[in-house]
Protein backbone atom coordinates (compact mmCIF):
# COMPACT_ATOMS: atom_id res chain seq x y z
CA UNK A 1 0.00 0.00 0.00
CA UNK A 2 1.52 3.20 -0.75
CA UNK A 3 -0.17 6.69 -0.29
CA UNK A 4 0.99 8.96 -3.67
CA UNK A 5 1.11 12.93 -2.73
CA UNK A 6 3.02 15.53 -2.14
CA UNK A 7 2.80 15.16 1.31
CA UNK A 8 3.46 11.34 2.94
CA UNK A 9 0.30 11.15 5.17
CA UNK A 10 -2.22 11.56 2.02
CA UNK A 11 -2.85 10.77 -1.12
CA UNK A 12 -4.65 8.12 -3.63
CA UNK A 13 -4.74 4.45 -1.92
CA UNK A 14 -2.43 2.22 -4.08
CA UNK A 15 -2.57 -1.46 -3.68
CA UNK A 16 0.06 -4.11 -4.59
CA UNK A 17 -1.49 -7.45 -5.86
CA UNK A 18 -0.13 -10.05 -8.78
CA UNK A 19 3.28 -8.35 -9.13
CA UNK A 20 1.29 -4.77 -10.41
CA UNK A 21 -0.22 -1.33 -8.57
CA UNK A 22 -3.60 -0.89 -8.60
CA UNK A 23 -6.52 1.25 -7.01
CA UNK A 24 -9.57 0.74 -5.17
CA UNK A 25 -12.95 2.22 -6.46
CA UNK A 26 -15.22 4.59 -4.10
CA UNK A 27 -18.05 2.47 -3.53
CA UNK A 28 -18.85 2.33 0.34
CA UNK A 29 -15.72 4.08 1.06
CA UNK A 30 -15.73 5.49 4.11
CA UNK A 31 -13.86 6.67 7.28
CA UNK A 32 -13.72 2.98 8.74
CA UNK A 33 -11.52 1.92 5.34
CA UNK A 34 -9.56 4.78 5.98
CA UNK A 35 -8.62 3.92 9.36
CA UNK A 36 -7.76 0.53 8.48
CA UNK A 37 -5.36 2.13 5.40
CA UNK A 38 -3.83 4.15 7.52
CA UNK A 39 -2.62 1.78 10.68
CA UNK A 40 -1.25 0.33 7.79
CA UNK A 41 0.89 3.23 6.77
CA UNK A 42 2.26 3.54 10.08
CA UNK A 43 -0.18 6.58 11.02
CA UNK A 44 -2.24 6.51 14.32
CA UNK A 45 -5.79 6.99 12.46
CA UNK A 46 -7.58 8.69 9.38
CA UNK A 47 -8.54 12.39 8.91
CA UNK A 48 -10.58 12.22 5.65
CA UNK A 49 -11.55 9.78 2.94
CA UNK A 50 -11.17 10.77 -0.56
CA UNK A 51 -13.38 9.83 -3.48
CA UNK A 52 -13.46 10.81 -7.19
CA UNK A 53 -10.10 11.09 -8.19
CA UNK A 54 -9.51 13.19 -5.06
CA UNK A 55 -5.81 13.07 -5.62
CA UNK A 56 -5.72 12.45 -9.21
CA UNK A 57 -6.71 9.46 -11.49
CA UNK A 58 -4.69 6.35 -11.12
CA UNK A 59 -3.48 3.72 -13.72
CA UNK A 60 -3.40 -0.13 -14.13
CA UNK A 61 -6.45 -2.62 -12.42
CA UNK A 62 -8.88 -1.28 -10.03
CA UNK A 63 -8.26 -4.07 -8.03
CA UNK A 64 -11.23 -3.70 -4.99
CA UNK A 65 -14.80 -2.24 -5.37
CA UNK A 66 -17.18 -2.77 -2.40
CA UNK A 67 -15.06 -2.58 0.80
CA UNK A 68 -16.37 -2.58 4.09
CA UNK A 69 -14.41 -2.65 6.75
CA UNK A 70 -15.79 -2.27 10.61
CA UNK A 71 -12.47 -0.19 11.19
CA UNK A 72 -10.79 -2.52 13.56
CA UNK A 73 -8.89 -4.65 11.16
CA UNK A 74 -4.91 -4.88 10.79
CA UNK A 75 -5.23 -5.09 6.83
CA UNK A 76 -7.40 -4.18 4.24
CA UNK A 77 -7.86 -7.64 2.74
CA UNK A 78 -8.77 -8.74 6.55
CA UNK A 79 -12.35 -6.34 5.74
CA UNK A 80 -15.41 -7.46 3.36
CA UNK A 81 -14.63 -6.67 -0.47
CA UNK A 82 -15.67 -7.87 -4.05
CA UNK A 83 -12.22 -9.60 -4.45
CA UNK A 84 -9.40 -8.99 -6.20
CA UNK A 85 -10.43 -8.21 -9.56
CA UNK A 86 -10.38 -6.02 -12.07
CA UNK A 87 -13.46 -4.09 -11.38
CA UNK A 88 -15.85 -3.60 -14.72
CA UNK A 89 -18.27 -1.14 -13.19
CA UNK A 90 -15.33 1.17 -11.87
CA UNK A 91 -13.38 3.66 -13.69
CA UNK A 92 -9.83 5.50 -12.49
CA UNK A 93 -12.33 8.46 -11.95
CA UNK A 94 -13.78 7.10 -9.08
CA UNK A 95 -10.13 6.04 -7.53
CA UNK A 96 -9.80 6.32 -3.45
CA UNK A 97 -7.37 8.31 -1.33
CA UNK A 98 -6.91 9.32 2.15
CA UNK A 99 -5.47 11.56 4.59
CA UNK A 100 -3.77 10.11 7.74
CA UNK A 101 -3.80 11.75 11.12
CA UNK A 102 0.04 12.20 12.12
CA UNK A 103 0.21 12.51 15.87
CA UNK A 104 -2.48 11.05 18.50
CA UNK A 105 -5.54 13.60 19.67
CA UNK A 106 -5.63 15.59 22.79
CA UNK A 107 -9.35 15.87 24.67
CA UNK A 108 -9.90 17.79 27.58
CA UNK A 109 -13.03 18.04 29.90
CA UNK A 110 -14.49 22.00 30.16
CA UNK A 111 -17.33 23.76 32.17
CA UNK A 112 -17.34 20.29 34.65
CA UNK A 113 -17.73 20.74 39.06
CA UNK A 114 -14.92 18.31 38.93
CA UNK A 115 -11.50 17.25 37.28
CA UNK A 116 -13.53 13.61 35.62
CA UNK A 117 -16.35 15.30 34.06
CA UNK A 118 -17.15 18.27 31.40
CA UNK A 119 -17.75 19.45 27.59
CA UNK A 120 -15.56 17.24 25.54
CA UNK A 121 -12.73 19.81 23.56
CA UNK A 122 -11.01 18.43 20.75
CA UNK A 123 -7.80 20.00 19.44
CA UNK A 124 -7.31 19.80 15.90
CA UNK A 125 -5.50 21.71 13.20
CA UNK A 126 -4.40 23.95 16.25
CA UNK A 127 -7.68 25.03 17.23
CA UNK A 128 -9.79 23.97 20.28
CA UNK A 129 -13.54 22.96 19.42
CA UNK A 130 -16.59 20.65 20.13
CA UNK A 131 -18.43 17.40 19.28
CA UNK A 132 -21.90 17.81 18.01
CA UNK A 133 -24.47 15.25 20.26
CA UNK A 134 -25.87 13.43 17.45
CA UNK A 135 -25.49 9.63 17.86
CA UNK A 136 -23.35 10.48 21.01
CA UNK A 137 -23.66 7.79 23.36
CA UNK A 138 -22.20 5.72 26.39
CA UNK A 139 -19.58 3.55 23.94
CA UNK A 140 -18.19 7.57 22.58
CA UNK A 141 -17.85 8.45 26.52
CA UNK A 142 -15.85 5.56 27.20
CA UNK A 143 -13.18 6.31 24.27
CA UNK A 144 -13.08 9.79 25.91
CA UNK A 145 -12.49 8.61 28.98
CA UNK A 146 -10.28 6.21 28.35
CA UNK A 147 -7.99 9.09 26.62
CA UNK A 148 -8.01 10.99 29.51
CA UNK A 149 -6.21 7.96 32.09
CA UNK A 150 -9.87 7.09 33.23
CA UNK A 151 -11.35 3.44 33.25
CA UNK A 152 -14.58 4.20 32.43
CA UNK A 153 -17.43 6.30 31.48
CA UNK A 154 -20.80 6.58 34.07
CA UNK A 155 -22.42 9.13 31.38
CA UNK A 156 -22.75 10.47 28.02
CA UNK A 157 -23.77 13.82 28.19
CA UNK A 158 -26.06 15.73 25.41
CA UNK A 159 -26.71 19.00 24.78
CA UNK A 160 -24.21 20.98 26.50
CA UNK A 161 -24.88 19.74 29.74
CA UNK A 162 -21.60 21.91 31.02
CA UNK A 163 -22.06 24.31 28.76
CA UNK A 164 -21.54 25.82 25.66
CA UNK A 165 -18.04 26.17 23.85
CA UNK A 166 -17.08 28.17 21.70
CA UNK A 167 -14.75 27.48 18.41
CA UNK A 168 -15.42 24.72 15.83
CA UNK A 169 -17.48 21.81 15.78
CA UNK A 170 -15.51 19.36 14.71
CA UNK A 171 -16.76 16.16 15.08
CA UNK A 172 -20.46 15.16 14.48
CA UNK A 173 -22.27 11.64 13.78
CA UNK A 174 -19.53 9.98 15.94
CA UNK A 175 -20.02 6.03 16.32
CA UNK A 176 -17.63 4.34 18.74
CA UNK A 177 -17.33 0.93 19.29
CA UNK A 178 -15.80 1.67 22.83
CA UNK A 179 -12.51 -0.36 22.26
CA UNK A 180 -10.55 2.56 20.51
CA UNK A 181 -7.90 3.96 22.35
CA UNK A 182 -8.99 7.69 20.53
CA UNK A 183 -12.27 9.30 19.40
CA UNK A 184 -10.21 9.80 16.33
CA UNK A 185 -10.32 5.97 15.21
CA UNK A 186 -14.17 6.09 15.63
CA UNK A 187 -16.55 6.51 12.76
CA UNK A 188 -18.11 9.65 12.21
CA UNK A 189 -19.00 12.36 9.37
CA UNK A 190 -15.74 14.19 8.60
CA UNK A 191 -12.98 16.39 10.54
CA UNK A 192 -15.35 19.97 10.44
CA UNK A 193 -17.84 18.29 8.74
CA UNK A 194 -21.40 18.79 10.52
CA UNK A 195 -24.84 18.46 10.38
CA UNK A 196 -26.84 21.83 10.10
CA UNK A 197 -28.55 21.15 13.28
CA UNK A 198 -25.20 20.96 15.34
CA UNK A 199 -24.49 24.23 17.16
CA UNK A 200 -23.14 24.64 20.43
CA UNK A 201 -26.32 24.06 22.25
CA UNK A 202 -25.26 20.73 21.01
CA UNK A 203 -22.17 20.18 22.49
CA UNK A 204 -21.64 16.77 24.13
CA UNK A 205 -19.79 16.10 27.27
CA UNK A 206 -18.70 13.02 29.44
CA UNK A 207 -18.91 11.98 33.14
CA UNK A 208 -15.54 9.67 34.10
CA UNK A 209 -15.55 7.05 36.43
CA UNK A 210 -11.91 5.23 38.05
CA UNK A 211 -12.51 1.72 39.42
CA UNK A 212 -9.56 2.07 41.97
CA UNK A 213 -9.70 -1.12 44.26
CA UNK A 214 -12.14 -4.21 45.14
CA UNK A 215 -15.16 -4.50 46.78
CA UNK A 216 -17.21 -8.08 47.28
CA UNK A 217 -20.96 -7.36 46.99
CA UNK A 218 -23.86 -9.68 47.19
CA UNK A 219 -25.61 -9.01 44.13
CA UNK A 220 -29.53 -9.41 43.08
CA UNK A 221 -30.27 -10.14 39.74
CA UNK A 222 -33.37 -9.84 37.93
CA UNK A 223 -33.05 -12.05 34.85
CA UNK A 224 -36.51 -11.26 33.19
CA UNK A 225 -34.89 -7.19 33.08
CA UNK A 226 -31.75 -8.17 32.03
CA UNK A 227 -30.36 -5.84 34.63
CA UNK A 228 -29.24 -5.54 38.07
CA UNK A 229 -31.34 -4.47 41.02
CA UNK A 230 -29.42 -3.79 43.92
CA UNK A 231 -27.01 -4.95 45.91
CA UNK A 232 -25.17 -4.81 49.42
CA UNK A 233 -21.90 -4.77 51.07
CA UNK A 234 -22.15 -4.90 54.90
CA UNK A 235 -22.15 -1.05 55.14
CA UNK A 236 -24.50 -0.14 52.45
CA UNK A 237 -27.55 -0.66 49.85
CA UNK A 238 -26.33 0.28 45.93
CA UNK A 239 -29.00 0.97 43.42
CA UNK A 240 -27.51 -0.01 40.08
CA UNK A 241 -28.60 2.10 36.58
CA UNK A 242 -26.38 0.28 34.44
CA UNK A 243 -23.65 -2.58 34.13
CA UNK A 244 -21.24 -3.57 31.50
CA UNK A 245 -18.49 -6.20 31.46
CA UNK A 246 -15.37 -4.12 31.09
CA UNK A 247 -12.14 -5.01 29.89
CA UNK A 248 -9.07 -3.76 27.84
CA UNK A 249 -10.45 -5.65 25.10
CA UNK A 250 -14.23 -6.00 25.59
CA UNK A 251 -16.99 -3.74 26.16
CA UNK A 252 -21.09 -5.11 25.99
CA UNK A 253 -23.91 -5.84 28.06
CA UNK A 254 -23.99 -9.56 29.04
CA UNK A 255 -27.06 -11.19 30.66
CA UNK A 256 -25.14 -12.80 32.93
CA UNK A 257 -23.69 -11.26 36.34
CA UNK A 258 -20.85 -13.50 37.49
CA UNK A 259 -17.98 -11.57 37.03
CA UNK A 260 -19.31 -8.49 36.11
CA UNK A 261 -17.96 -4.87 37.15
CA UNK A 262 -20.33 -2.37 38.36
CA UNK A 263 -20.75 1.19 37.62
CA UNK A 264 -22.78 2.67 40.97
CA UNK A 265 -24.86 5.52 41.59
CA UNK A 266 -25.12 6.16 45.26
CA UNK A 267 -27.51 9.42 45.69
CA UNK A 268 -26.66 11.29 42.34
CA UNK A 269 -23.15 11.16 43.14
CA UNK A 270 -20.24 9.31 41.82
CA UNK A 271 -18.05 7.02 43.67
CA UNK A 272 -14.58 4.80 42.82
CA UNK A 273 -14.50 1.21 44.29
Amino acid sequence: ITADSETSNEGRLELYYNNTWGTVCHSRWNIRDAHVVCRMLGYPFALQYRTLAYYGEGSGPVWMSGLSCTGRENNITDCYHNGFTTSSHCSHSSDVGVVCASNNLTVRLSGGSDHNEGRVEVYFNNTWGTICDSSWDINDAIVVCRMLGYSYALLARPSSYYGEGCGPIWLDSVRCTGLESSIGECYHSGWGVHSSACNHRRDAGVLCFSLTANISYNVTYDSSRDEIESCDSSSMSIIISKAYVISSKEVSPTPEPAGWLYILHIANYLITI
